[in-house]
């Protein structure tokens, strides 16, 4: 019996053993079937994605596949190779393959030209990607547009403006008021006289010649109302908008206070200094509230006038008419008391001819705006190549995305700088010759892209120079002499500085019309605008010559430029594409890439058909047993040119 339950045991024992064996033996030929699929699958997506652009890569260093080459079809035929040679040993049989969650170029904003870009850089040196704009430049540019911005408001008071103009009327209108107020006392005169007469002689025809006399005392005090209230209504409108004016100011010097940090000690105080001095004119708005007084105290006079005078259907010319001399006496009394308003408008002789001196800085100031692209090129061959191509990549620009500067974007923009042409171009694209401008400016001419890169640059350097004319006391005190002698008359200091800050302004525009030809003429510039540096005169700004000395300029490399503070044109491009949100930078950049690639023979090539990344998923049939059927095992296989 104990032997029989031994052979038991035993047998029992065995057969765990055995099945143990078989079934680690079965697990072991079952991972190793499920790493060999696994490998045939990788290396069928890997055959696929094999097949990506040579052009692309060749000359931008970015992978594309077309649609046309990651296909079923493709795929299918890596897939049943790879399993035939790899899994054959193991009974596995290709059943399917299929190609899901294809993610094009211009999907996603087209981030995946983004990151493969970042990619590739990554191995850029740091010297490489430090801008040529130190954070000091940077913090120039942000004074300068700080500077411009309350410019501008400063402006807004100068000899042109309407509660200067309303002196003038109401000027205008105390000359007449005044006229009006010696015709009544004439008048009141005359009715004296006429009663005195009617007194004596007791004839019509005395009481006509008063009937006569008495309609134009009437006519002359209703006219003095509708001045009165004429010019009442032009002081409160002038002190309405000369404190509107003040309101202005109060909120430039609240904005200085606020942008201390980045306009900086020196140029808040100079400006700080220049519009606390530059308060409203209170001495012309005290002058004018005496005459308000002075005219409702006439007003008063007046009215108490007419009570008094007598009506000429009141006289009876057989009564005593001499009783009324008593009435006539204060009406005398009222009359002298009525007081010739004293004011003067801030007009002298020579006020119309500033205005027309000043009229004319101005109409330069638009000259050159207007005409600034023609003074900039003066003599500089620009492209007139174009393209008018569908489907490219820039169609797919929507909103103006997000903008941020961080090591990121330099490495973007380093690699545009690096990769595409940029003014006055190496004839690479027959598209575009100067493609760095068009992914800043994305216009479809080379030309409409210089201008519109003029107008950029401009811009930048006009801050950057009108930051250095508030610095620069000497430069200042020049604006401030021209700016006396064209509106000193009105003797508003308010004036005279809001005439000095558009002549700096246009003066800084000037000078920036100069910056910019420089850097088109290849030249360097300072970042941050010095006394060396500084080219335009005012007296030949005023002449409208923007000629330069070119005896000094200078030709550094990168490294050196960034030690001097100095840039170049391409280092202004890249300040610029600093400014360009990420998404459209994406797109515009494809749209630069297909351009080339047309240009190269591709006429077809667009990344809207271009591939980035796939899944790919393998079906295979698992055939441990010919009598048993076949088990089905799927492998997906995610493959992308960016992770």
């Amino acid at each position: 019996m104990i032997k029989a339950q031994i052979t038991v045991y035993a047998s029992l024992t065995f057969a765990i053993v055995i099945s143990f064996i078989c079934t680690m033996i079965n697990s072991v030929r079952m991972s190793v079937i499920y790493y060999e699929t696994d490998m045939a699958s990788r290396m069928s997506a890997e055959s696929v994605f094999g097949g990506y652009h040579n052009e692309c890569l060749s000359e931008f260093n970015i992978f594309v596949i077309s649609n046309e080459q990651c296909n079923d079809n493709k795929l299918e035929y890596y897939a049943r190779k790879n399993i035939e040679n790899i899994c054959q040993k193991n009974s596995v049989v290709f059943n399917k393959a299929c190609i899901t969650d294809l993610k094009y170029m211009t999907d996603n904003n087209g981030n995946a030209v983004k990151e493969q870009i970042l990619n590739y850089m990554k191995y850029a040196s740091a010297g490489e990607i430090i801008s040529a704009f130190s954070s000091d430049g940077e913090t120039e540019t942000e004074r300068g547009e700080c500077i411009k911005d309350i410019n501008k408001s400063i402006q807004e008071c100068d000899i042109d403006n309407s509660f200067i103009g309303k002196q003038n009327i109401i000027s205008a209108y105390i000359s007449e008021i005044n006229y009006k107020y010696q015709n009544i006392s004439v008048c009141i005169t005359d009715l004296k006289e006429d009663l005195l007469l009617l007194e004596e002689y007791k004839d019509e025809k005395y009481l006509e010649v008063y009937k006569y006399n008495y309609a134009i005392l009437r006519k002359e005090t209703d006219n003095v109302q509708q001045i009165s209230d004429k010019i009442i209504e032009q002081i409160d409108s002038y002190n309405d908008e000369n404190q509107d004016f003040q309101k202005k100011i109060n909120a430039c010097l609240e904005k200085i206070k606020s942008k201390k940090d980045i306009l900086g000690e020196e140029v808040s105080t100079v400006m700080e200094e220049d519009l606390k001095k530059s308060t409203s004119d209170e001495d012309t708005a005290n002058r004018l509230n005496t005459v308000r007084q002075d005219l409702l105290t006439n007003l008063r006079d007046i009215n108490l006038i007419n009570e008094l005078v007598l009506k000429p259907e009141e006289i009876d010319l057989y009564s005593n008419t001499w009783e009324y001399k008593e009435k006539f006496e204060q009406v005398s009394e009222y009359a002298e008391n009525i007081k010739i308003i004293n004011f003067t408008a801030v007009e002298s002789e020579n006020s119309q001819q500033n205005k027309q001196r000043l009229k004319e800085i101005k109409s330069l100031g638009k000259k050159f705006s207007n005409g600034i692209s023609g003074l900039v090129l003066d003599g500089i061959t620009v492209s007139d190549a174009s393209f008018n191509y569908e489907g490219l990549a820039q169609e797919y620009i929507s909103g103006n995305g997000s903008r941020k500067i961080n090591t990121q974007t330099l490495m973007y923009d380093l690699y545009i700088m690096d990769t595409f042409d940029t003014f006055p171009g190496k004839n690479r694209y027959g598209g575009l010759k100067y493609p760095v401008e068009y992914i800043i400016c994305g216009q479809n001419s080379d030309r409409d892209n210089i201008n519109s890169i003029i107008l950029k640059l401009s811009a930048v350097r006009e801050a950057v120079n009108m930051a250095y004319l508030v610095t620069n006391g000497e430069k200042r005190s020049e604006a401030f002499a021209l700016a006396s002698s064209i509106a000193g008359f009105t003797g508003n200091l308010l004036v005279v500085k809001a005439v000095q800050y558009i002549i700096m302004g246009i003066w800084s525009y000037a000078e920036s019309i100069v910056d910019v030809r420089r850097l088109f003429e290849g030249d360097e510039i300072a970042v941050i605008k010095n006394d060396n540096d500084w080219k335009l005169s005012l007296k030949n700004m005023l002449a409208g010559n923007l000629k330069y000395d070119k005896a000094d300029s200078e030709k550094n490399s990168r490294a050196e430029r960034i030690l001097k503070g100095r840039a170049d044109y391409n280092d202004y491009l890249e300040l610029l594409l600093h400014s360009v949100s990420e998404n459209i930078k994406n797109y515009r950049t494809m749209t630069a890439m297909e351009l080339r690639i047309i240009d190269m023979g591709k006429t077809g090539f667009r990344m809207k058909d271009y591939i980035y990344e796939a899944r790919i998923q393998v079906n295979v049939l698992l055939k441990a047993d010919r009598r048993i059927n076949a088990k089905e095992y799927i492998r997906q296989v995610k493959y992308s040119y960016i992770s």
